[in-house]
């Protein structure tokens, strides 16, 4: 799929807002209550909302879904595939600061699917993808998923597949 101009990417985004709206308002306005959403918090919204148009269209939900989701390049996913442990470790020592212009330069965003130095500037998207994947393979479902408190979806991630 061709990322970013397509009309199956614009039906894939819309798909991955409608996510976010749901989250937003079932969990993460009372979690987050009057301050700013931490680096976790994004990280595990942004898994749920990459791999909901994955799931609605019967797709399979692989390390890799962050591609057909239409959030990550191939090439990037592939390095965060190959660099896992290391991608996961770094996003988990900064990510239970509140979001600021940097974090989410580094973890979310950064300029369009850039790298910052080897690593792509999305991983957040990659990890928030791994975890919510992990879950979806192991049975749990992405509506009632959505519904849950972040603690809590990632408290169910380590008890399935342990801490990386």
């Amino acid at each position: 799929m061709e990322l970013y101009g397509s009309l199956e990417y614009f039906d894939r985004l819309v798909l991955h807002e409608y996510n976010h709206m749901v989250r937003n308002a079932a969990v993460l306005t009372e979690e987050i209550g009057r301050g700013l959403p931490t680096l976790k918090q994004l990280t595990v919204s942004e898994g749920l909302a990459t791999l909901f148009p994955v799931v609605l269209r019967g797709e399979p939900v692989t390390p890799l879904s962050i591609v057909a989701g239409g959030m990550m390049a191939e090439e990037s996913a592939h390095y965060c595939r190959a660099h896992e442990d290391e991608v996961f470790a770094e996003l988990r020592r900064v990510w239970d600061r509140p979001i600021t212009p940097d974090l989410i330069a580094q973890f979310i965003s950064g300029s369009g699917d850039g790298c910052l130095g080897d690593r792509p500037a999305k991983s957040a998207y990659y990890v928030g993808s791994r975890i919510v994947g992990d879950l979806l393979n192991d049975g749990h479902d992405l509506c009632r998923l959505t519904r849950m408190p972040t603690e809590a979806i990632l408290q169910l991630h380590s008890e399935s597949v342990g801490h990386r």
